[in-house]
């Protein structure tokens, strides 16, 4: 407890030691005044935005609060021990300054993930170099030394020579200054409302950059005085002027080269006054924008997208199908109307989105109108049409030809499959025509057997295409019933082969046959004679059967007759 009380002791008394040592000086109210203004801006913004780049912004203006408040500290007092230990907090603190405006301007543009912890290391490689020389500054000539206290002033001010290794510092920093200007004015369109507001944020940086450069060489109207405090209340006027006009955290562009920039959809944003805040290149050159038409209303436009504005003016967020029609080929939008807020849902404006939707319209018209033909050609077909799932069979959609020959109605077969309704007479069939549609994704006129409802085989020809439904494999299937015309086909082949078996058995005989007058043998090419009936039978199989004639019978048995005839 004593020792407690023995440490506050000198606490205090170093406290009072160091108001002994401090002296007034008007000159501290500029410094007070910037302190003031920054401390109210940061309040304001914190409080009435919230966007990734405010909290960089609050973050730079806490920064520059505390330098200033270092600072006024320095030029408050004539202990060269204080102003030394002063001036090398305003030190400390003025490494974090740049890479705050790094960050700042990072965000403002959308790339706040750019500065990732690996990259903001390697940034911070010599500002923390020099931070350790900083420390030990009393053992070196590197950075700073020879401090010393210059009374002829109208305050006490600190005098030191510079070491080397504080112009590489400060090269260093100034060079993360200028990469931070850089990317904030490169990152948007010339005249567009972001570039004017990008350009405000730079200037606003910059006024105290040029006031501590003008420190560093001496080009100053007080020598030893740093007016970089000065610069921070005029920035912080400007900032003000900015926020309550320009409406600078309104709408804060994220990414916007990449969004808006590269996109061919027209992009149009209105604040909450309905006034043209920004549009990308393809509304430029749809609309007729300009670069002054920023902070105008839509009703600078052509008559004919003026009118459209101020059809939906009203609306807050919403979505509609808009023709155009402005003597030109019809032109038909698909306009998405969407509220930008900040995350405690303050309305900060909206955003107009313009997607040309005519082609896909025109292909939309022509897809119909092929799925039109196909649903007549699909259902008027008299074969048998259906579409199945190819991994299990499973019928998504029938014609009435398929229903006709196998027998089932449309509702027994949708959501079965063709394996459950056991259409096909053999499964190495389905098998085999599932694999073919697999590897080669058609098949034609495949001769196969089919079974319907009621267990009536069919000889059918099945052709299938593979397509492409819901990014699934399906097969377009069209099967021709050839029951009749194989029954037909093999009733006239099996009489062709009753007629050839007949025409086998019969033999012609054509041409002159030589015969005796006499005994009626017949000579054959070799000039042999032979008897009528056995060369009439060996060249024609014809049968012999024997009888007599009543001319013949007479001659040879006329007692049989004579007989008879009594």
């Amino acid at each position: 407890m004593k020792r407690l009380l023995r440490h506050q002791n000198h606490i205090l008394i170093a406290a009072f030691e160091m108001v002994k040592t401090m002296v007034y000086t008007p000159y501290i109210w500029p410094q007070i005044l910037a302190i003031i203004l920054m401390a109210a801006l940061a309040l304001y913004i914190r409080y009435s935005y919230d966007a990734p780049s405010t909290r960089s912004f609050i973050r730079l203006m806490c920064l520059s609060m505390l330098w200033t408040l270092l600072y006024t500290l320095n030029i408050s007092t004539v202990s060269l021990w204080l102003k030394t230990f002063w001036h090398q907090l305003q030190m400390l603190v003025s490494l974090f300054i740049p890479f705050a405006i790094l960050m700042l301007a990072l965000e403002y543009i959308g790339e706040g993930h750019w500065l990732t912890r690996k990259r903001l290391l390697f940034l911070l490689g010599i500002p923390a170099v020099i931070l350790v020389l900083l420390l030990v500054s009393p053992y070196h000539a590197l950075i700073r030394y020879n401090f010393r206290i210059d009374f002829t002033g109208p305050f006490p001010m600190m005098l030191t020579d510079k070491g080397p290794c504080f112009w590489i510092y400060l090269a260093y920093m100034w060079g993360i200054l200028l990469s931070a200007y850089w990317l904030l004015l490169r990152a948007f369109r010339p005249g567009t409302f972001y570039f004017w507001n990008a350009v405000i944020i730079a200037i606003g940086l910059i006024i105290p950059l040029v006031a501590n450069m003008l420190y560093q060489f001496k080009v100053i109207p007080l020598s030893g005085h740093n007016w970089a405090n000065l610069a921070f209340a005029i920035t912080s006027l400007l900032y003000v002027w900015a926020i309550s006009r320009r409406k600078l955290f309104d709408v804060v562009p994220v990414a916007r080269n990449m969004i808006m920039e590269a996109i061919d959809d027209l992009v149009i944003v209105l604040d909450e006054q309905n006034r043209i805040v920004d549009f990308n290149r393809a509304a430029q050159a749809t609309c007729g924008l300009s670069s002054q038409s920023i902070g105008t209303t839509p009703d600078i436009l052509s008559p004919i997208w003026a009118d459209l504005f101020q059809k939906y003016l009203t609306l807050s967020s919403g979505r509609a199908e808009v023709i155009l029609n402005s003597g030109k080929p019809q032109q038909i939008y698909d306009l998405t109307i969407s509220s930008i807020q900040d995350r405690r849902g303050n309305a900060l404006g909206r955003l107009f989105l313009w997607h040309n939707i005519t082609a896909l319209k025109q292909a939309d018209t022509a897809l119909r109108k092929s799925e039109e033909k196909f649903s007549k050609a699909f259902h008027s077909s008299p074969d048998a049409i259906l579409i199945t799932r190819l991994r299990d069979g499973r019928i998504v959609e029938v014609n009435e030809g398929f229903c006709q020959l196998t027998e089932y109605s449309r509702e027994e077969a949708l959501g079965s499959s063709t394996i459950v309704l056991r259409l096909w007479a053999n499964a190495k069939d389905r098998a085999r025509v599932a694999t073919t549609l697999r590897d080669a994704k058609t098949i034609h006129n495949y001769e196969c057997g089919f079974i319907t409802k009621f267990g009536k085989r069919l000889q059918c020809l099945y052709s299938g295409e593979t397509i492409e439904l819901d990014s699934e494999p399906h097969a377009l299937s069209v099967v021709r019933d050839i029951t009749a015309i194989k029954r037909s086909v093999e009733e006239r082949e099996s009489l062709i082969a009753e007629l050839q078996n007949a025409l086998s058995k019969v033999k012609q005989l054509e041409g002159i046959l030589p015969t005796c007058c006499f005994c009626k043998r017949i000579r054959d090419e070799k000039g042999q004679w032979h008897d009528m009936e056995v060369y009439i039978h060996k060249h024609s199989q014809a049968e012999f059967s024997h009888g007599l004639c009543p001319e013949c019978a007479k001659r040879h048995y006329p007692d049989y007759f004579i007989e008879k005839d009594r």
